[in-house]
């Protein structure tokens, strides 16, 4: 089950143990007379009026017609009336709240199609409270643990709306998804923490099924319903599977059940092999099933039960026709109530409620429907309340004709133990100062709470926090007591500020205070927000402390700003003089110092004036006007520069034609070395004026770096080295923290590079290895290999090995088909080394090297004898070269053989004098060449 918390924040779920729902499956059970084996004819008495009560004459449970007369005003629903079918929704949604202290009615269809208002009513004595708005007919759901709220289903999300305070919250955002739904009849589990739904994928339009964890914020995976017509879909009880229920394509239903990642779960339900019109349930054992009316004997009406893990089916009655099955009392585990058809073809039992036990040891007959309209919109539709003590239904009463009305039967009286154990005042409240609340108990026969009201519901409005206690009276004269709590919230002060006024165009920072969270006019939530209005504007901010608010406001005036005119720039000889005029408003400020609307100004050199007017509402508004002096310098030294000590720095003015250094040089550029920071003036002269600028050499201090003393380690050591003097540093290994941690294999170097100011110093330390233990990798000489051959490649030089082929072993054999470069890492646990061996492949035959049918090339014997190599050559009409290189490569034999003009003659060698091995020939002419291999003996 689930607990839910209100704060501040929001509404927390805190989920609880799903074994606890088996703690009192057993305290009660049914005592209704079971020893009906036939049909008994039921007296038809006369039809109920409205919001009167009888007593069934067989089975003795009470009966009470809760919607009123066709035409008749709805009471407390000012200018409704009851249409010709007011009851609540389908079997598979719970009419009742949690405690059963409040039920929902669906909408109400008139003869002509119209529709009345939802309507919520006491849970006790049924008269209407008041009409209903959550804003949807069908895709809601009272929370299975929560009174006091709702389940609502968008495709923004999944929301709860409360019945107390109206206020809708999101519990989890499905974004990317359009068209959510469970078919109007699927549900939550039984602890209200997840569901599942079909919808359209936005990405691709598909039509997919998933399931939601929003407890946890857990959506599960996708599963493709592309093109299947589903009819509707539940999660079960317990949260494990997803049973999915529509046309797959071959025109009649079929139900599937899938786990929560999507995976089916045993064979489908064919139209004929599922309970029909089922609903899903958990048995005592926390075994889940779908229960309803069996399909499977369209002849024989039969109540059975299919467990969703394997799709086992079990027996659950003999007899009678389920047409809707509801497993709605979750507070009281296995069992599933039925409405049986009317016709006596389905005997023993027909035009009955009846409640069958999951384990096939009971079947309860609770009351008579006297129904006979058996039209969709108005079936019985049955449904037990959450203790399974009560149950809704509709009926025409056996008048065969409209109105349709809603019922309710009570057997609370008839269970075991004579009634309820205990009371319930329902779950805490926080409201505040000022608001009414609502207190309902359940439970219990009769009510006595501590204000002396003995309704059920009781409405309160304390000015502190308040404890009340209701004692609830059983059918046995027993009482127990229950309390609840109203927690009363002072409600905040908001406050925006005092309200302001600001010149057009300024910016202003508004504060508000008072409470926990804020939310402006214009969106913003943070407590202090920044503007910029552009007319007088009130801004209200709604300050929350609690859950309880209050709002304030403040008005920004926003004075109106001038707009003045400097007039245009100004172009005037050296030695003239101009008039500067501003048109404005109010006290007028020039940046000459004069405060009349003219002035009259006389620059040596290019000048920009500024002039401001404030008005007598304080907004200053702002101008200005250049005035250029023709033929005049511009002097400018240049920007500042920063150098360090020891370094030079290039000064350049610019804007005359003859310049004067405060150094005595009289060059544009100059070259300055200052020790310390120093300011350096110039005078840019022309022929008709002449100005001064400066510019700043600032001298930075080299930082004195300092590396450490040198360091001698073994190999296979660490050893810190650490670096002073500067603010930041660079190692030659690339590492940028005064200290570094290293471990180098050979002796080695290290330089640090420190930075302060920008400027730099460089130091060295040397880490001498010991490297006793050193490691010197050998992979052997290259080679040189005939294309498709085999060699073996041999590496020393350490303990372990690993080859650029994977291989971890010293000696490998490859085949090439290319030249191919091996590399071998040798390795001990002190160091490592590399190596590399070159493997040459060759075209050692080439029968298409020359198509000169005369073309002879020829080498035996193979092996030699006698120390002889004899080739037989023909066709050659160039020189050509004879080359013999053994198996590493190594020439060790050339000859050149000049042009024989074709003839064929033979060529031998004596080879006496080279070891016994493999050896290559090769036959180079007109830049082609052919090789071939031979053994020598």
């Amino acid at each position: 089950m689930m607990k839910y918390i209100n704060s501040s924040l929001g509404l927390t779920l805190v989920m609880l143990c799903f074994c606890c729902f088996s703690l009192s499956v057993n305290a009660q059970d049914y005592d209704l007379d079971t020893s009906l084996n036939n049909y008994t004819p039921i007296p038809q008495a006369n039809k109920p009026s409205y919001l009167q009560t009888i007593t069934d004459p067989v089975f003795g449970t009470k009966i009470t017609r809760i919607t009123g007369d066709v035409g008749s005003p709805i009471p407390n629903i000012s200018g409704e009336s009851w249409k010709n079918i007011a009851r609540h929704g389908y079997s598979n949604r719970q009419p009742w709240n949690a405690d059963e202290s409040i039920i929902y009615l669906g909408k109400h269809k008139s003869s002509s199609g119209g529709w009345g208002p939802s309507l919520f009513l006491d849970g006790e004595t049924y008269e209407v409270i008041k009409e209903a708005n959550t804003a949807s007919a069908n895709e809601q759901r009272w929370h299975p643990t929560n009174p006091d709220l709702m389940l609502l289903l968008r495709d923004s999300g999944i929301y709860t709306w409360s019945y107390s305070t109206g206020n809708v919250n999101q519990l989890m955002s499905l974004s990317g998804y359009s068209n959510l739904s469970t078919g109007h009849t699927g549900n939550y589990t039984n602890d209200g923490s997840m569901i599942s739904v079909f919808a359209n994928r936005n990405s691709d339009g598909k039509q997919v099924v998933f399931a939601i964890d929003f407890a946890n914020n857990v959506k599960y995976p996708d599963i493709d319903f592309s093109g299947i017509d589903i009819d509707w879909l539940s999660i079960s009880p317990l949260g494990n599977y997803t049973m999915v229920n529509g046309d797959y394509g071959n025109g009649s239903d079929r139900t599937k059940v899938y786990d929560l990642q999507g995976n089916q779960v045993g064979p489908y339900w064919s139209e004929y092999g599922r309970p029909s019109h089922f609903d899903v349930a958990v048995d005592e054992n926390g075994i889940e099933y779908a229960v309803g009316n069996s399909k499977s004997r369209p002849d024989e009406g039969r109540i059975i039960k299919r467990r969703l893990s394997d799709g086992v089916v079990t027996v659950l009655s003999q007899g009678g026709y389920g047409s809707h099955g509801s497993a709605r009392s979750i507070n009281r585990l296995g069992w599933v109530f039925t409405s049986q058809s009317s016709s006596s073809n389905w005997g023993p039992y027909y035009d009955e409620l009846v409640a069958a036990k999951l384990d096939g040891t009971r079947v309860e007959r609770i009351a008579s429907i006297r129904s006979n309209l058996e039209t969709y919109d108005n079936e019985t539709q049955a449904c037990p309340s959450p203790s399974g003590s009560r149950v809704i239904y509709a009926s025409d009463w056996g008048n065969g004709t409209y109105p349709i009305q809603g019922y309710i039967v009570d057997f609370r009286d008839k269970l075991s133990g004579g009634g309820s154990t205990s009371v319930n005042a329902g779950t805490d409240k926080n409201i505040c100062i000022g608001d009414t609340v609502t207190l309902t108990a359940s439970g219990s026969q009769s009510y006595e709470w501590s204000t002396g009201d003995t309704t059920a519901s009781i409405t309160v409005t304390p000015d502190v926090t308040t404890t009340y206690t209701v004692t609830g009276t059983d059918a046995n004269g027993d009482t127990t007591t229950d309390n609840v709590v109203v927690t009363v919230n002072a409600i905040p002060v908001a406050n925006a500020g005092e309200d302001i006024e600001i010149c057009q165009g300024e910016e202003i920072t508004l504060t508000a205070s008072g409470g926990d969270t804020y939310l402006w006019s214009n969106g913003e939530t943070t407590p202090s927000i920044t503007i910029t209005p552009d007319i007088t504007t009130n801004y209200s901010v709604i300050v929350t402390q609690n859950n309880c608010s209050s709002t304030d406001e403040v008005t920004v005036a926003v004075k109106p700003r001038q707009t003045i005119n400097a007039g245009n720039d100004v172009d005037i000889y050296l030695g003239e003089s101009t008039t500067l005029t501003v048109v404005a408003v109010g006290d007028i400020s020039w940046s000459t110092g004069e405060t009349t609307s003219s002035i009259t100004v006389s620059p040596t050199y290019t000048t920009t004036y500024y002039v401001e007017a404030t008005e007598a509402n304080g907004c200053t508004a702002y101008d200005e006007v250049k005035v250029t002096v023709i033929g005049t310098v511009e002097p400018n030294a240049g920007a500042d520069q920063y150098i360090c000590n020891g370094e030079s720095a290039t000064l350049t003015a610019s804007g005359g034609e003859s310049y004067l250094w405060s150094t005595g040089e009289t060059t544009a550029t100059i070259v300055v070395n200052p020790n310390a920071t120093t300011t350096y003036n110039v005078e840019v002269t022309n022929a008709i004026s002449s100005g001064t600028d400066e510019v700043t050499v600032y001298v930075n201090e080299i930082p004195n770096v300092d590396a450490g003393n040198d360091q001698t380690i073994d190999i296979g050591q660490y050893v810190t080295l650490s670096a002073t003097g500067a603010d930041t540093y660079l190692w030659s290994n690339g590492a940028t923290q005064p200290n570094i941690a290293v471990s180098p294999q050979q002796t080695t170097d290290y330089y640090v590079t420190g930075f302060k100011n920008n400027c730099s110093d460089v130091a060295q330390v040397r880490v001498t290895v010991n490297n006793t233990n050193a490691v010197n990798a050998n992979a052997g000489k290259d080679q040189i290999i005939c294309n498709g051959d085999t060699i073996t490649l041999t590496a020393s030089g350490g303990d372990e090995y690993l080859w650029s082929t994977g291989e971890t072993t010293r000696i490998i054999n490859v085949s090439p088909s290319e030249d191919t470069i091996y590399t071998v890492m040798v390795s001990n646990q002190y160091s490592s080394d590399s190596d590399d061996v070159l493997v040459e492949v060759i075209a050692c035959e080439n029968d298409d090297i020359n198509s000169n049918p005369n073309y002879l090339y020829e080498i035996y014997p193979n092996p030699t004898t006698n120390g002889k190599l004899k080739i037989h050559l023909g066709g050659l009409s160039n020189n050509s070269n004879i080359f013999i290189h053994d198996a590493i490569g190594k020439l060790i034999y050339y000859e050149t053989i000049s042009d024989n003009n074709g003839l064929i003659f033979q060529k031998e060698i004596d080879i006496s004098r080279f070891n016994t091995g493999l050896y290559f020939v090769t036959l180079e002419e007109l830049e082609k060449s052919t090789t071939k291999k031979i053994i020598f003996n």
